[in-house]
């Protein structure tokens, strides 16, 4: 912008300068010029063509100055313009444009390939894992669940003076189960669901025993309570919506 108001107040000033050289000439008088004409004839005789410069002939000439300098005046301009332009455009099948079109490139690969990478590092699950310690060396147990749920973590649960059990977070999805063993034998229904509440900081609600399993709630969760092997095994849903009999064919 401040480039043509540069260049259109120097079209003006030009065009001042050369009204003002137009004005500055004298019309010469007539009778002079005869005179000289007159003058010459007599000195060359009447045989020497004649040459008469007419003031029109003046005026054509000034008029083709003005032409050739406006004219001058556009070209420059434009030649100054196409530069501008000219240095700011890198041409798309140039070298320089590869190179500018690779380093893009790279740069959206790093950003897209270091937020997938977070992406995939992040672990909501922990937002439900709240309570316990993971297990630096799980058993083998449980090798799976049915219902399509996969095992996330492994952890110890224990509380001071209480004895600890061993459990493990399994998910599908926005749905995790927490499955708990007692390492505690001959450790009653009652006594092991009231440890696991205070391990994982939920009150026990009402419990109902049927078929050798106890029916229960840890804080309105669904929780299925039996026993294998000699010790209390349990399965609680930690979120998600659970039925008694889903819990039983996941267990079985």
């Amino acid at each position: 912008m401040a480039e043509d108001r540069k260049l259109k107040l120097t079209d003006d000033l030009i065009r001042q300068a050369l009204e003002l050289e137009f004005q500055s000439v004298e019309t010469p008088s007539a009778e002079r010029v005869w005179r000289r004409i007159e003058s010459e004839l007599a000195k060359s005789g009447a045989s020497r063509p004649v040459r008469i410069f007419t003031w029109s002939r003046a005026a054509v000439v000034a008029a083709a100055c003005l032409i050739i300098a406006i004219g001058g005046m556009g070209i420059w301009r434009a030649m100054q313009q196409g530069a501008s332009v000219a240095d700011t455009v890198v041409p798309a099948d140039s070298e320089e444009s590869a190179g500018i079109m690779e380093v893009e490139e790279a740069r959206n690969g790093e950003i897209s390939l270091s937020e997938a990478q977070e992406s995939d590092s992040e672990d909501h699950s922990n937002e439900l894992f709240l309570f316990g310690e993971p297990d630096p060396d799980p058993p083998p147990w449980p090798p799976e669940l049915g219902a399509g749920m996969v095992l996330r973590e492994a952890i110890i649960l224990s509380t001071a003076g209480e004895p600890h059990y061993r459990g493990a977070f399994y998910c599908r999805g926005d749905i995790c189960l927490l499955r708990v063993s007692s390492e505690a034998e001959e450790e009653t229904f009652d006594d092991f669901i009231d440890h696991l509440g205070e391990h994982i900081l939920l009150l026990p609600g009402e419990r109902e025993e049927l078929n050798g399993m106890v029916f229960f709630t840890l804080a309105g969760r669904p929780a299925l309570a039996w026993q294998e092997d000699g010790l209390q095994k349990a399965l609680i849903a930690i979120s998600g919506s659970f039925t008694m009999e889903e819990l039983i064919e996941i267990k079985d």
